[in-house]
This record gives structure tokens, C-alpha cells and sequence, in this order.
């Protein structure tokens, strides 16, 4: 017999809602999935608590979401709430206002929970065996949660895990690297393009590491953007370069040395005219480096390779489905009736 159930999790960055329709232990039909993007993890993590234009968004939300389930007859449910929700002091104010206003249970769970059940999912998916594993969850926490923690624990302010165990008194360091945008976006035709967001020297320095070159900009030569030896170089520019330009830049680089050139466009037909050139065009030099547009890198659990079935040795199959990544949702979360 089928039923109907649905997970809520009202996570650092947004609020998924997820609802199917079960046969036995799979998934028959998904119903509705939503993601609404509420930024708990903004206002908890840098000032302390739930702000009221965060809880009103994310109430405004929950109440959408109650009516669409009560449209889709959802027999179960299970909503919980992690590591914002958990660590705001005015978290206990917030879940009354969920019930009341969306007649909604939520259950904020503790962070070992929340590792149990991310286990859980994946587990569901790859034969772990007696292998050691690491999991990594990518997303906004690194600067919502994970630097606010270590800038705290260097500071010697800190009190919680690990730090109290151990009478961590403060001191170290760390660093951090933000990922930049896509280099290449789509525009209004679909085409891929230099992404807006990039001015010139963030390019320069974007294309020197796709293509294996150290970003040094000379100070007193324009075309060296970076180096991969003494004598090899690169020069960035999203310019159409003249067969004028190359020649000019063919003669000052001299017999001695190299010039990669990633540039939009050139008018030269004989690149052989410039021997000590090599020259390429941006952005198909660098288009199938790497996956572009996209905003989101988060580890997806139907991109793993699926367990095989004992007793067949523990060796990753491949061939995992959208509906797999449904069904790890589902499983996630055992339910609780509405």
C-alpha cells in the first residue's frame, strides 16, 4: 500500500522541502520539492540569534509549505532543524512560532543527529565496509559558522568541544580561500562568455592557474601576467589582438623565451608567422578545463557510485540516477506522523 510523506529540513542557508509517494521502501512518485532560501546562518553565526526578518521569512515559508502538503494529503512528516536553528538562543521562540503559525512540529536535532543522519544517508548508497572514509560537506557554513568558530578558538573566547576538553587557552592561525565565481558564463544567445564578474586582473590570474602558469604581473611589462619558467610566460587580455600587436609582441619577447597569449579574438591566419608565440583563444582555451555557471559545488550523493549488493566484493558501480538522490532524501529522515 502507498502513502504519502514528506522531510522539511530547515537548514544554515535555505528551508528543503521534499514530499514522494511511497511503495514499500522506494519511491513511486516525487511530488513536490522546493528549496526556499532563508540565510539563518547570517544572522546566527554573526550576531548571535535568529533575526526577525530571518523568522518571518522562514515562517512566511513554512506556512506555504503546510498548505502545499495539505493539497498533496501527506500522511507523515518529519521537519527538523540543524546547526543555526541549534545554536541560536531564541531557538525555543521560533519553533513555538512554527507550530502556531504553520502548524508545523519541529524537531531542532543535535549536531551528533545530524552526523548519524548524514551517515545514514550516504551509507544507503555506497558499500562502506571496513574502510575509513571522510565526508565533506561543502556550502556556506565555512564563513556562516566554520571561521566565526576558529577566529573565536584563536582568540581564546571559545568554550565549546574540543576546546574546553582540552583547555585550549587560544593562540594559532588558519587560512581561508573563497572560491570565486564561474570564469565563464552563458549570454543572452548561449554562448559562453568571460563572466562579468571578472575584471582584468582576477582573469589573469584565473587563466594562469587553468593553464599551469605562476600569477606574477610584471610591473614594468605588460604582457607578463605570470611564468611557468624563467623563460616561458603568459599574457591575459580579452582584446582582439592585430596582426600588428603580434608582431610587435613577437619581436619583444626575443629568440630566448616563450609567450602564451589567451586573448578574445585575433586577425593573424598564420600563427606560424610568430614562432616564439603561442597564442589561444578565451574563453574555448579554458571551456573544457572545468563545469561553468554553476553556483552550487555541493557534494551530490546520486554523482557517487552506488553500493554493490553483498556478497559481491565492495567495488563502486556506476550508473546513479536523479531518483537515487531522491530516494537517499527519503531515507535521511525517518518520519514522524503529522
Amino acid at each position: 500500500m502507498s502513502q504519502r510523506v514528506a522531510s522539511i529540513d530547515v537548514g544554515t542557508n535555505a528551508i528543503r522541502f521534499f514530499a514522494v509517494e511511497m511503495d514499500g521502501d522506494s519511491i513511486s512518485r516525487v511530488l513536490a520539492e522546493e528549496r526556499i532560501p532563508v540565510r539563518f546562518g547570517h544572522g546566527v553565526f554573526s550576531e548571535g540569534r535568529i533575526s526577525p526578518q530571518e523568522k518571518e521569512a522562514a515562517l512566511k515559508g513554512l506556512e506555504r509549505t503546510a498548505a502545499r502538503m495539505k493539497e498533496l494529503s501527506i500522511q507523515k512528516l518529519r521537519a527538523v532543524a540543524t546547526s543555526a536553528v541549534r545554536e541560536s538562543p531564541n531557538r525555543r521562540e521560533f519553533v513555538r512560532a512554527v507550530k502556531q503559525r504553520a502548524g508545523i512540529s519541529l524537531e531542532v536535532i543535535s549536531g551528533s543527529e545530524e552526523i548519524r543522519l548524514v551517515h545514514l544517508a550516504v551509507a544507503k548508497r555506497i558499500l562502506l565496509g571496513a574502510d575509513q572514509w571522510i565526508m565533506v560537506e561543502l556550502g556556506e557554513h565555512c564563513h556562516t559558522h566554520i571561521i566565526p568558530r576558529l577566529n573565536k578558538v584563536i582568540e581564546g573566547t571559545d568554550d565549546g568541544g574540543i576546546t574546553q576538553v582540552v583547555g585550549w587557552k587560544g593562540g594559532g592561525g588558519f587560512r581561508y580561500h573563497r572560491l570565486a565565481p564561474s570564469l565563464l558564463a552563458k549570454d543572452e544567445h548561449g554562448n559562453w562568455v568571460v563572466n562579468k564578474q571578472y575584471n582584468p586582473a582576477m582573469l589573469a590570474e584565473a587563466v594562469c592557474k587553468l593553464e599551469g602558469y605562476r600569477y606574477a604581473p610584471s610591473s614594468e611589462i605588460y604582457w607578463q601576467h605570470g611564468h611557468s619558467s624563467e623563460d616561458s610566460f603568459i599574457y591575459v587580455t580579452t582584446q582582439t589582438l592585430l596582426v600588428e600587436q603580434l608582431r610587435r609582441l613577437n619581436d619583444e619577447v626575443g629568440p630566448r623565451r616563450g609567450l602564451l597569449i589567451c586573448c578574445g579574438a585575433f586577425t593573424a591566419r598564420n600563427l606560424s608567422d610568430f614562432p616564439r608565440l603561442t597564442v589561444k583563444k578565451i574563453p574555448k582555451a579554458v571551456l573544457h578545463r572545468c563545469e561553468w555557471g554553476h553556483d552550487d559545488y555541493s557534494l551530490e550523493i546520486r554523482n557517487l557510485p552506488p553500493a554493490a549488493a553483498p556478497p559481491t566484493p565492495q567495488t563502486p558501480l556506476n550508473g546513479s540516477t536523479g531518483k537515487d538522490s531522491r530516494r537517499r532524501m527519503v531515507t535521511l529522515l525517518s518520519y514522524g506522523e503529522t
